[in-house]
């Protein structure tokens, strides 16, 4: 009777872990990448080194993060497009924000700098951090580049 559970269990396990498939790839190479982020890469970060590479393997596709040596990471989808830009405690490229997007922060936010950039399947999120104050702000663009909704808070103290 245990014999045939214990069987049991690891054949569902086997299937749990091919069904998944989350096995990770590190690497500093960005040939593992697709065509399109490693242009993005290229266009938008070249002056930056690659600390590190992660593939990881879903079970219908892929997801790329990349880890820039100056700090600050970026995420891409399974066919090369990203899908979130982090600076940290930088300032993202200009070039890598939409314009309108870019106009409208810089228009209406001139003390801060965008430190993430999200693109999701309504629209953009974009993270701003004061460049004197102590606060963050969320902002939500639609896909029209056009604001949805803002939030603003302090940032923790350390």
């Amino acid at each position: 009777m245990l014999r045939p559970l214990l069987l049991l269990l690891i054949l569902l396990a086997t299937l749990h872990t091919a069904v998944r498939g989350d096995s990770l790839t590190l690497t500093e190479q960005t040939a593992l990448l697709p065509s399109p982020a490693q242009n993005f890469l290229r266009k938008h970060f070249a002056t930056l080194g690659i600390k590190k590479i992660t593939v990881e393997n879903r079970f219908l596709h892929k997801e790329y993060s990349v880890l820039l040596a100056g700090g600050g990471s970026i995420e891409f989808d399974g066919r090369g497009n990203w899908t979130r830009i982090e600076g940290l405690r930088h300032a993202l490229p200009a070039s890598t924000i939409p314009s309108k997007i870019l106009q409208y922060i810089r228009t209406h936010y001139p003390h801060y700098f965008i430190a993430s950039l999200d693109r999701t399947a309504k629209g953009y999120q974009t993270g701003l951090r004061g460049l004197e104050e102590n606060r963050t702000v969320t902002l939500l663009f639609n896909r029209r580049y056009e604001l949805v909704k803002e939030d603003d808070e302090p940032l923790p103290l350390p």
